[in-house]
């Protein structure tokens, strides 16, 4: 892995382009549950493609600060979270915002390391 983040190329890589793939058709799954409000079957194809496209990659969104992308990987998160929550799902809104926690964790640490 280049240290120089100038000489990264941060194009999307087939693992992210697989992971959105992925998190977007997690998230139409949600279409299909009518208990569900309308604005988290609206948003959870959006929020788990998002969030399932950065985490292949998330080492080196970390470590080389990518604000951008760390920052729509955890928007992402919370409205996974928040969406769960609604619904009275708590054990899937735990286990999203427990691993929005340890992001924002590793992105906390991560800094202080450097």
């Amino acid at each position: 892995m280049p240290t120089d983040t100038d000489s990264i190329d941060w194009s999307p890589t087939t693992a992210q382009k697989v992971g959105a793939g992925v998190g977007l058709a997690i998230g139409l799954l949600s279409l299909t549950q009518e208990d569900l409000p309308a604005w988290v079957r609206v948003a959870f194809p959006i929020a788990y493609a998002a969030a399932c496209a950065v985490i292949p990659r998330m080492r080196g969104v970390v470590r080389h600060r990518r604000t951008l992308q760390f920052a729509a990987h955890q928007a992402a998160m919370a409205v996974i979270a928040i969406g769960w929550w609604a619904n009275d799902d708590v054990s899937s809104a735990a286990f999203n915002g427990a691993w929005f926690v340890s992001a924002g964790l590793w992105w906390v640490l991560e800094r202080a390391r450097s």
